[in-house]
């Protein structure tokens, strides 16, 4: 991701401008991106937001906020993708290219609970849940099925 020095923008009606502050000048900027919480520490702070402020903005608290910045807690699956469209990209990348693996990143980055990802692909939590622990395959149908609704992202 590439980040601007600012943004700014202009209407008939308002005009708005975010800096976002060199990485020199912020207390407690992240060196280094170990896990998702340092990454919206990172954030916060480029936007010079409060713990408060982003908690708001996810629908969580300020303590939950500070508890996955100090990597104490991770986020709930279902408050990745708010976190998403916090951070302006995605902070993971799929383990491999193989189609499970692109498999769980869809159901991470979408959010979902084996159950949410089950009723998206319209099969059993128990049979998707089998193909996600590697304790079986998709038949090739299966597999075809999977494919066309990975496309779609």
């Amino acid at each position: 991701m590439i980040l601007k020095n600012s943004y700014s923008t202009r209407s008939p009606f308002i005009e708005i401008s975010l800096s976002i502050l060199p990485q020199e000048v912020i207390k407690g900027y992240p060196e280094r991106v170990n896990h998702l919480g340092e990454h919206v520490k990172k954030r916060r702070l480029e936007l010079g937001l409060t713990q408060k402020e982003v908690g708001k903005f996810l629908g969580v608290s300020e303590e939950t906020v500070y508890n996955w910045e100090s990597g104490k807690k991770q986020p709930d699956v279902k408050l990745i993708p708010k976190i998403i469209k916090f951070l302006g990209y995605v902070p993971f990348e799929p383990e491999g290219d193989d189609l499970i693996s692109r498999l769980k990143f869809y159901k991470l980055i979408n959010g979902l609970t084996v159950e949410g990802l089950a009723e998206r692909l319209l099969r059993h939590p128990d049979q998707v849940r089998a193909w996600l622990t590697g304790r079986r395959k998709p038949s090739k149908k299966n597999e075809k099925w999977i494919e066309g609704i990975l496309k779609k992202i």
